[in-house]
């Protein structure tokens, strides 16, 4: 299971070691893939070339790279950030528990932030890559932004089966 933001492959590469990163958690998107070598979770032999690739030319942390993670990862930014998360929060009522959540009809159906559409699947960061098929042949409606109500109306998916797909974690439901 993933650590929701590990920084192991920051301190990594802000030493000058080079890192593969898989595509999980908070690492799909903690550094742009343009600056470090990323993988899809599970692509062991992609993993293995990077690293061929690596030491046989020595590779370090590139300047551009180094100068990203300076900006967005030093300790001044990291505390400004705990700081403002702390103290510019607003105070809510306790969070009640709920078993499980009605649908609304125009709830919006979206991708929740622990799964991805990724070039080898869609991978959710606690079960690993979705297999139904059904819920991949409609993906790209979903990964659009679609509401309860189109999916069955336009897709013929039935109310339960998208009430099984959100108690799984693979889709969250918002209001359009």
């Amino acid at each position: 299971m993933p650590e929701s933001f590990g920084n192991v492959h920051v301190e990594s590469l802000m030493s000058g070691t080079p890192a593969v990163i898989a595509r999980v958690g908070a690492q799909r998107l903690s550094i742009p893939d343009s600056l470090v070598r990323k993988i899809d979770p599970g692509r062991t032999e992609d993993a293995a070339q990077h690293v061929a690739q690596i030491v046989h030319s020595s590779e370090r942390t590139s300047t551009d790279l180094r100068h990203f993670l300076i900006n967005e990862y030093s300790l001044k930014r990291m505390l400004k950030g705990y700081e403002e998360a702390v103290l510019q929060c607003d105070l809510q009522a306790p969070a009640t528990f709920s078993p499980r959540r009605t649908l609304r009809l125009d709830g919006e159906i979206r991708i929740p932030p622990w799964a991805a559409v990724l070039d080898s699947g869609y991978y959710h960061d606690y079960s690993g890559y979705c297999a139904d098929t059904h819920f991949l042949s409609i993906l790209p409606r979903i990964s659009d932004g679609v509401s309860v109500r189109d999916l069955i109306e336009g897709d013929g998916v039935h109310l339960d089966k998208i009430q099984r797909w959100v108690d799984s974690g693979l889709i969250a439901v918002g209001l359009v």
